[in-house]
């Protein structure tokens, strides 16, 4: 049966609601896929199409191809990333860590680097990792590194796999010199695999391993658009010398104690919007900016933050010096990482 070279889903004509619809099979892309190329628009989301286990085992299949594992540098330390390792012992991975031009332009990237290095000894313990690369939206250099990486390797399959959003698709584009793939900031964009032969090597773009930990997974299409990182990072910094409060895009609200003078700093996209005002008035100005009613919120705590960071996964991350107590209200089951100050 034909499939949509854009998300790999099997082209139909009978159901213009389902996945893979299209007018008539002469076409080579979904009308989903349509949409979501020329207009950016959602017309089926289909973020929870995918079965992280099922894929997994489908993957294990390709008993004769490596795989290409694509980690977004906002997101490594996923508990999914762990699963996926483990999944994989028995097999060669070529890792790239994607998305580094998020990142602000200063940054510290040996500091980055080992920060990758010591994550990837935490969960990679006993895999077979080929190589290491780090890229970006704007590398010149990743077809040259990862084909002499790949040109020394005795494979010629390769699988694309790894959490949706990480990137797969965009890379597999920028290797084949391609438009084909069909690239959103929305989960769930790569509904089956996708082959794609080139001279000697044939590349799999596997759908994505949705993260139920990602805010992405917990807010309606609207919302992800506001707050996907899709701009370089710039830090927004509060210096506090008494207890404040924090609404984050109307998604989230941070309480942050002081007892003295503490810093707090937001590395979220730019469009992302940070209201501020005492902690005495927050109840009132909450008013203001409220948190969205139709989400289910959930409440963390956190002592004695210094040097580190929270981890807001599929947003990125706030980082902490000197303070006594933060609470932090956000969307429920969205998974937080406190970590060492990876900036």
């Amino acid at each position: 049966m034909k499939k949509c070279l854009g998300c790999g889903i099997s082209l139909q004509v009978d159901n213009p609601d389902a996945p893979g619809y299209v007018k008539s099979l002469d076409q080579d892309y979904c009308r989903r896929c349509f949409r979501l190329a020329h207009y950016g628009d959602l017309t089926l989301d289909l973020r929870d199409a995918i079965d992280p286990d099922a894929l997994i085992a489908e993957i294990k299949k390709h008993t004769d191809a490596a795989i290409v594992l694509i980690m977004d540098i906002l997101h490594i330390s996923s508990d999914v990333h762990y699963k996926l390792f483990q999944a994989f012992k028995d097999r060669p991975l070529f890792i790239i860590i994607n998305k580094i031009d998020l990142l602000p332009d200063n940054s510290n990237f040996a500091k980055i680097e080992t920060y990758i290095l010591d994550e990837l000894k935490k969960m990679a313990k006993g895999n077979d990792i080929r190589s290491l690369i780090l890229t970006s939206i704007k590398d010149h250099h990743l077809n040259d590194l990862f084909y002499e990486e790949i040109a020394a390797s005795p494979f010629r399959k390769f699988i694309f796999a790894g959490l949706a959003n990480a990137g797969k698709s965009s890379i597999i584009n920028k290797l084949t010199g391609s438009k084909k793939l069909t690239t959103s900031f929305y989960p769930g964009t790569t509904l089956d695999f996708n082959a794609f032969h080139l001279e000697n090597y044939t590349f799999y773009d596997a759908p994505g391993i949705c993260d139920r930990g990602s805010i992405l997974m917990n807010l309606d299409s609207r919302l992800i658009e506001e707050i996907y990182p899709l701009k370089t990072i710039k830090p927004l910094v509060y210096q506090l010398y008494n207890k404040q409060s924090f609404f984050i895009n109307d998604l989230m609200r941070l309480d942050a104690y002081v007892k003295d003078r503490a810093t707090i700093i937001f590395y979220f996209d730019p469009r992302v919007q940070i209201h501020r005002t005492k902690l005495a008035n927050a109840d009132d100005y909450e008013l203001k900016y409220p948190l969205h009613k139709d989400i289910e919120y959930d409440f963390k705590s956190y002592k004695n933050l210094d040097k580190e960071d929270l981890a807001i996964n599929g947003m990125g991350f706030i980082g902490f010096h000197h303070l006594d107590l933060v609470k932090l209200t956000l969307p429920n089951k969205v998974e937080v990482k406190r970590r060492k100050g990876l900036l």
